[in-house]
């Protein structure tokens, strides 16, 4: 599957996989030559994915609230 996605995409953006070629490499020189901003970026990203699983629990709460009213509230 993975290959037909990829044939997919290619067809779709012929210059896509040169593009992600592109910005990785400069994505790894980004992170030796400034490896300070690599962790601070990681760690945004973390803090980003922190954020979106907390907003996934409060979603899901707030459902499951909305589904089962008081029996929700009572556990």
């Amino acid at each position: 599957m993975q290959q037909q996605l990829a044939e997919l995409q290619q067809r779709a953006d012929p210059g896509l996989q040169q593009r992600v070629a592109q910005q990785r490499e400069e994505l790894m020189y980004s992170v030796v030559a400034n490896p300070e901003r690599a962790i601070e970026y990681v760690s945004n990203l973390e803090g980003q994915l922190a954020g979106m699983q907390a907003s996934r629990v409060n979603a899901a709460l707030q459902a499951a609230h909305r589904d089962h009213g008081r029996d929700f509230e009572a556990a």
